[in-house]
């Protein structure tokens, strides 16, 4: 919490936002990309090692 002065009056407690840059955040791998054919065909990997199942088509 930080005293910042308000157009309210005299100077008040708000709570700031503490932000990190780009450069301090953590890099994320989102992975490969995951394709329709990869859906219906049950080749998305899962978290144990193995796929998943494939999905129904719907249309």
């Amino acid at each position: 919490m930080k005293l910042q002065p308000t157009g309210r009056g005299p100077v008040q407690l708000i709570p700031m936002l503490v932000t990190r840059s780009m450069a301090e955040a953590p890099v994320i791998d989102p992975g490969l990309p995951v394709t329709h054919d990869d859906i219906v065909n049950g080749n998305i990997p899962d978290s144990r090692g193995g796929t998943m199942v494939p999905a129904d088509q719907i249309r």
